[in-house]
């Protein structure tokens, strides 16, 4: 086969190429590439490029520069990349950081600041579109953009595009609540999120959520501070697990009645759950719940009425023993009671 093409054949060539492709015959597999960075002449030309980057998006980095800030160009090489990672679901193998950064090198630089090429090239090259810097940096600043990022179609097996996205973005942007909860319905992590937003309760909500346990108790462990606040202890010792009633330090939220209540509640489910028993409700009344916590909110309030803090040690022991059967102050468990926790 001749090298010595008019530009009218070499059209040609490749629309017939494309129809052939379309009968499963590919006769030409490699050839085109090969003429065309073999007839620099041609590289220029706007009728010849647009059909081969059409017909084959890899040819874009043989493509001249006078054509690198062509948006229709380098949106019909993109968008024909991103087409077979569609048809086979999988990033192709122009994924290759070599491969990729030839051409992302080739794109104008007045292009990364379009939002159509760049949410484009995440697609098609994900991180490596993000690497040097090619996606220009007031694209991260743009809160429509970031948030158009997390809806992007992914073909890496870990699905976790928005995270490099979420990473990119300007800090400015990843303070906002909205924005962060969006990120966390794609990929509920907190490693990345400003840990200021950790007193949101929303955002809180969605993290203790997540089925990763141990990131879970990770979390919860990591972040003392968020003990801080009553409303958030409520979520996590609800939603965690009554263990973390002992990582409360602040007596005016350790010793609250709603906080109190509600690690019982959730001593006393663990416990449902374990019993065989189908009716939560009576499985309470039966261990005499109500019956305990007053028991224990007298404990404390008797306390405080002769000037003294509560213990500690007897409210969460009380607490805990709460959950065995019978009236918790005839227990022989207890009847020591205001001796061995003397001060």
């Amino acid at each position: 086969m001749t090298e010595k093409l008019s530009k009218r054949e070499l059209v040609d060539l490749f629309y017939k190429q494309i129809e052939d492709e379309k009968n499963g015959i590919d006769i030409f597999e490699g050839y085109l590439t090969e003429f065309f960075n073999k007839n620099p002449y041609l590289v220029a030309d706007r009728e010849v490029v647009m059909t081969a980057v059409t017909h084959d998006g890899n040819l874009f980095p043989y493509v001249d520069k006078s054509l690198s800030a062509d948006k229709e160009v380098v949106l019909s090489a993109l968008q024909e990349l991103k087409h077979r990672c569609v048809k086979t679901n999988e990033l192709n193998e122009f994924y290759s950081y070599e491969e990729s950064y030839k051409f992302l090198d080739n794109i104008d630089k007045i292009l990364w600041k379009d939002a159509d090429i760049c949410r484009l090239a995440l697609e098609v090259f994900r991180e490596n579109a993000i690497d040097n810097k090619y996606i220009h940096e007031s694209m991260w600043t743009d809160k429509e953009f970031v948030l158009s990022t997390f809806d992007l179609m992914d073909f890496h097996e870990y699905k976790d595009l928005p995270t490099y996205c979420y990473q990119g973005a300007h800090e400015s942007i990843k303070m906002q609540r909205d924005v962060t909860l969006a990120y966390l319905n794609r990929n509920n992590s907190y490693w990345d999120v400003p840990k200021i937003l950790f007193d949101d309760i929303n955002i809180v909500k969605k993290l203790i959520s997540s089925t990763n346990h141990k990131e879970v108790e990770d979390f919860c462990i990591s972040n003392p501070q968020m003990f801080e606040k009553k409303d958030l202890c409520l979520e996590i010792i609800k939603n965690v697990g009554w263990e973390y009633y002992s990582e409360i330090k602040n007596p005016d939220i350790y010793f609250d009645k709603d906080i109190i209540k509600s690690t019982m509640n959730r001593i006393f489910k663990d416990n449902f759950e374990e019993s065989g028993e189908t009716d939560f409700e009576k499985f309470k009344i039966k261990r005499l719940f109500l019956t305990k916590y007053d028991q224990i909110i007298e404990e404390i309030n008797l306390n405080i009425l002769n000037d003294r803090e509560p213990s500690r040690a007897k409210v969460s022991d009380m607490m805990y023993a709460s959950q065995e059967e019978g009236n918790l102050w005839e227990s022989e468990h207890w009847s020591s009671f205001g001796h061995e926790y003397d001060e």
